[in-house]
């Protein structure tokens, strides 16, 4: 009953949140942990006039954004507002500016609502990491939503009609995909690909710092990404995947510190064994995934959802359709799977000069992380780097950030986690600037005192030299 019941499952949902509230000595961690672990999950309250649903985590971010201006802010993380806060408030703005000319106004103002409420998540995430800990805990958190979402990828896989109840009763119609508790494929794949990297520096981590514990909770997370990321089928988080992992490698032997090679080479051979192992056992299924006639035949489908969309966006270039109206136009024959064509074809060009204005903002606060002069820092932002390579590239032929608010929570998760990261760094340094100054001002005083001592010395000298 409880796990087919979705008003029953939110009630006992919600009872346990505020009691885990209630009890839990660092509240806003427990929140934190919650909301993140059940981002994806489905099953809550449908808001017909805007053609939603609020699901538990909704409410738990609603009440870790609030706690956090309640609990005493200590060493908050401060800085300057984010450029990529400017560039989403456009993203809003169009998305509003399209609401009276949409076909369904309900679905138009559905966006309204939740590019807002990312924001939201944005502020309730950051405003909880106030020490390299938290960041560590957040980290902690994303990995617990992959090895969950991973161990249900795979049961499924080996049964594809495998459910658990309300967090995942929505599916598609693809049952030879696996899902998790999303409702499409390629949101898992997504999901797995923004994350696996993450996992795998933290990873990195726990052997560089001998932390037992890390290593293998990390490397568990790890090792059921890759294979929750083949079960899914989606050939552009695989792609994405590829990239941008290779890139971050590459990056580790381009930049100093011996300890990560010799770590990177010594991982290759076992690396080596079970590729080789997989490719023996699935190889001719990965193949033909990527390149059988079938994937010919929907490349040459997604070329036509193409042509379909730059018509549209000819007849609307400055404001357009509206959000998840693109459907609803007579003609169309499905959404375009290509995330930078289906946003300007519902908010207009304008509206995606703003979004990539966005995505690059996010790649610059990756890479001022990735040129920290600190591990930590450094090691996190290239997890997070090849992330946004693999995205970038799984996002041309996947709409997925668009149009899945799992994913959009997910996406500035990171984002907050990078800030913090960049925040982080830059107190790091203002403390050991301030440091340096208090020594050269401790040595000042000192050579002052020394070159006192020796003018008195020579002055008592010829006092009683003369005498």
């Amino acid at each position: 009953m409880f796990l087919h019941s979705t008003k029953l499952f939110v009630a006992v949902a919600a009872f346990f949140v505020v009691a885990g509230f209630v009890v839990a000595p660092k509240k806003s961690r427990f929140l934190l942990a919650a909301a993140v672990f059940t981002i994806a999950w489905q099953g809550g309250f449908h808001v017909e006039f805007i053609k939603q649903d609020f699901t538990i985590t909704h409410f738990i971010f609603l009440m870790l954004f609030v706690w956090t201006f309640i609990e005493p802010q200590k060493n908050v993380l401060k800085g300057r507002t984010p450029k990529l806060l400017y560039f989403w408030g456009g993203v809003i703005v169009f998305v509003a500016l399209a609401v009276p000319q949409a076909r369904s106004m309900n679905y138009a103002l559905d966006g309204v609502v939740r590019f807002v409420f990312d924001i939201l998540v944005f502020f309730a995430v950051l405003r909880t990491l106030r020490t390299p800990k938290d960041i560590q805990f957040l980290a902690g958190c994303i990995i617990a939503a992959l090895i969950f979402q991973g161990i249900l990828a795979m049961l499924q896989f080996r049964d594809p009609f495998f459910k658990i109840g309300v967090i995942d009763h929505v599916q598609s119609w693809m049952w030879w995909r696996t899902k998790g508790t999303f409702f499409h494929p390629n949101e898992m794949g997504m999901f797995v690909m923004l994350t696996l990297p993450l996992t795998a520096r933290m990873f990195f981590n726990g052997l560089i710092r001998d932390n037992t514990k890390w290593t293998f909770y990390a490397g568990i997370g790890a090792f059921i990404g890759v294979v929750a990321l083949f079960t899914t089928y989606n050939r552009g988080s695989w792609v994405g995947t590829f990239v941008g992992v290779s890139l971050m490698i590459m990056i580790d032997f381009v930049r100093r510190g011996v300890k990560i090679k010799r770590i990177l080479m010594v991982l290759a051979v076992p690396a080596a064994i079970l590729l080789l192992v997989f490719l023996a056992k699935y190889g001719s299924t990965f193949a033909d995934r990527l390149f059988s006639s079938s994937a010919t035949n929907m490349w040459e489908g997604r070329e036509q959802l193409q042509r379909e969309s730059i018509e549209i966006i000819k007849q609307h270039i400055i404001i357009c359709v509206g959000y998840w109206n693109y459907v609803l136009i007579p003609g169309v024959t499905y959404f375009v799977h290509n995330v930078y064509m289906l946003i300007a074809s519902e908010i207009g060009v304008s509206g995606l000069l703003f979004t990539v204005g966005f995505f690059l903002s996010f790649l610059i606060h990756i890479i001022r992380g990735v040129q920290s002069k600190f591990f930590f820092v450094s090691n996190m932002s290239r997890g997070l780097l090849a992330s946004m390579i693999g995205f970038f590239i799984a996002s041309i032929p996947g709409p997925d950030f668009w149009i899945s608010h799992p994913i959009q929570m997910y996406f500035w998760t990171l984002i907050a986690l990078q800030v913090g990261l960049v925040r982080l760094d830059k107190k790091a340094q203002a403390q050991i600037r301030a440091l340096k100054r208090k020594k050269r001002a401790e040595m000042k005083r000192q050579k002052a005192g020394l070159q006192s001592s020796l003018s008195s010395r020579e002055t008592l000298s010829k006092n009683s030299n003369g005498a």
